[in-house]
């Protein structure tokens, strides 16, 4: 038998814990997390470790392991405190002490090493402890870990995958990270760990050099999907083949904790789980205790949306809801939530898939990890601690990404490989179409009909190394935004001052009658037919989110100014029913083309999905070989 680690109780100085605290330690006094891996807490005090990052998910490692039995090692050292073990269930709000359970620590200058089994219970979610100090006391080598057969371990090779284009600050400093605190640390996933950076840019070699356990590889600008489809063919080809990918975005701030729970969860995953996806948590950078999505799936509209909802990780009943939380997928108002999949921000993918499965689709950006998740139909494993921290999707919004690639690589996805079938990307193509239209945001609207066209152009189209290309065709005819420095001047004539103007000035709506509901739809706001409907002079503040329609500020407006809030920039719609129409008339023209074509679409794209996910098709699409 052995002693197996399950997890640390992260002692790493991060700057999230810094900002949100109750992440790692709720206390009525103060802490300081040291960077020699040791807990300075400063007592008297009392100080609760059931926390996203502090805890143990019991509940989680009983389901997807073969542990059954879970044991806490803290060391302490300075002025004697006491140790409550806890636990919470499905209903609890507060930790609950388990009883008779209280462990003593005398004062010391010399490290105390404690130990303690947690009781087998039903219902428990998941186990921590409370230290009650009587003074100061430092705390270090804290762990969860469980007695094991020896012979029980499975052999893992983790290689982490990260995909970059010119993000030199984020790469940089996630490459610091993994080198301090995976590979030169004492962890066993240290022996077993290699992380591939995908440099799409060209650009890293100047700023690093590959490295005992960091390979920096030069590649093409294909985007994420190629990106990743080259991290999986180096994985598999490095002289320790990994088990396991680990695909994560280039734009993020990781925890290496979180990777080395991935790792020791892969060690003893039970069988039935051998092939699931480990989806590691986003979390917010702007607001770090916020968790967006672990999993995603696809809706019947054809959008995607969170499993769970968005949670704050700072209350217990939260982290108790995020690790119980079961989406009611027989239901059948609810069955298109069985449309699961991962996002890349943080997936860990088995080998053993890849190799049944194939490689991602060469769509550049969007849907390549909801096309991937969807064809591979995984089981998932969530846990809390298991995470990242994005940008929060408000802050980079794209039209290019949005409205191009969505509403392409969406028909392309299913087509190709039969997934998200109860979702309707024809609707939802319709749906975007008249938004941007109703937003006189002309630009955007042909965006979509430039995607939609391009997945009729039929298979060869795809199979070619144009993503790039369209990509950037996409990016360069996109809706331009301006910083608000330099539209200020045109906005003066209109009498508004850029600099006076407040969020509740961009998001607030105005009401309308039933009367005017009527009327802006049929004539869509005055540009299907006029009739007097615009007031050519008015001009109204909008949001300038995608997904935004404040109809009241419409109505019979002249002239929209677009304002993006989160990033200070703007764009003036002037309204153009000469331009609606000709958009218009192109989207049925479009309809109809694909009406016609269906079935012969459908049997051409079927037809190429074995040869284009193919390892063959990638090396020759990546130049490798």
């Amino acid at each position: 038998m052995v002693r197996f680690k399950l997890q640390n109780i992260n002692m790493s100085s991060m700057s999230q814990i810094n900002q949100e605290p109750t992440l790692f330690c709720r206390t009525d006094n103060t802490f300081h997390l040291k960077k020699s891996a040791e807990l300075e807490l400063n007592g008297p005090g009392s100080y609760d470790f059931l926390t996203f990052f502090g805890s143990l998910s019991t509940c989680k490692w009983a389901e997807y392991t073969i542990a059954d039995n879970y044991h806490v090692h803290i060391e302490l050292s300075g002025d004697g405190c006491s140790i409550i073990p806890t636990y919470v269930d499905a209903f609890s709000r507060q930790p609950v002490e388990i009883p008779d359970a209280k462990l003593t620590v005398s004062a010391s200058d010399s490290w105390t090493a404690v130990d303690y089994e947690y009781p087998k219970q039903n219902g428990v979610v998941a186990n921590s402890f409370i230290i009650v100090s009587a003074g100061n006391v430092r705390v270090r080598n804290a762990f969860y870990y469980s007695i094991l057969p020896e012979n029980s371990i499975h052999d893992v090779e983790l290689a982490l995958v990260t995909t970059t284009f010119r993000k030199e600050s984020y790469i940089l400093s996630n490459i610091q990270l993994v080198k301090h605190h995976i590979i030169e640390s004492n962890e066993l996933l240290a022996k077993h760990f290699h992380m591939h950076v995908i440099d799409n840019g060209r650009t890293l070699s100047d700023c690093v050099e590959s490295c005992d356990g960091v390979s920096i590889h030069s590649n093409p600008n294909v985007g994420g999907a190629g990106g990743f489809a080259r991290g999986m063919i180096e994985a598999m080809r490095q002289s320790k083949k990994a088990t396991h990918v680990l695909l994560m975005d280039d734009d993020v701030s990781i925890s290496p904790e979180s990777i080395l729970r991935t790792f020791n969860l892969l060690s003893i995953v039970k069988d039935e789980f051998s092939e699931a996806f480990i989806s590691g948590a986003m979390m917010t950078l702007e607001e770090p205790s916020i968790k967006w999505e672990d999993t995603g799936f696809m809706t019947f509209d054809g959008l995607c949306h969170q499993i769970k909802p968005v949670m704050s990780m700072c209350s217990v009943a939260n982290i108790v809801q995020n690790e119980i939380f079961a989406p009611a997928d027989n239901i059948p108002a609810f069955s298109d939530t069985k449309q699961r999949y991962a996002a890349w921000w943080y997936c860990c993918i088995p080998t053993a898939v890849i190799c049944k499965k194939g490689l991602p689709l060469p769509i550049f950006v969007r849907y390549d990890d909801v096309e991937y998740g969807l064809r591979c139909h995984p089981r998932f494993m969530t846990m809390n601690g298991i995470c990242v921290w994005h940008s929060a999707f408000q802050f980079r919004y794209n039209s290019a990404v949005e409205r191009y690639q969505t509403t392409r690589n969406g028909f392309l996805a299913q087509m190709i490989s039969g997934v998200a079938l109860q979702s309707d990307f024809l609707l939802q193509m319709h749906r975007t179409l008249c938004l941007e239209l109703k937003k006189y945001n002309y630009d955007d609207a042909e965006l979509i009909l430039d995607g939609f066209e391009d997945f009729l152009k039929g298979p060869d189209f795809i199979l070619q190394p144009v993503a790039e290309d369209c990509f950037m065709r996409a990016n360069k005819n996109k809706e331009k935004m301006i910083p608000f420095s330099d539209l200020s001047a045109e906005l003066e004539q209109y009498g508004i001052d850029i600099n006076t103007v407040t969020p509740d000035d961009v998001f607030i709506d105005y009401p309308r009658t039933l009367a005017q509901r009527i009327v802006d739809y049929l004539t869509v706001n005055g540009q299907r037919f006029n009739f007097g409907y615009t007031q050519q002079t008015k001009h109204e503040l909008i949001d300038a989110s995608g997904g935004s329609y404040q109809g009241g500020k419409l109505h019979r407006a002249g002239v929209l100014v677009a304002i993006d809030v989160y990033n200070k920039k703007g764009a003036i719609r002037k309204k153009n029913s000469m331009r609606y129409k000709q958009i218009w008339k192109r989207y049925k023209r479009d309809i109809r083309q694909y009406r016609r074509e269906k079935t012969a679409l459908q049997s051409a794209y079927s037809s190429i999905k074995e040869k284009i996910t193919s390892l063959e098709f990638w090396l020759n699409y990546l130049n490798l070989d």
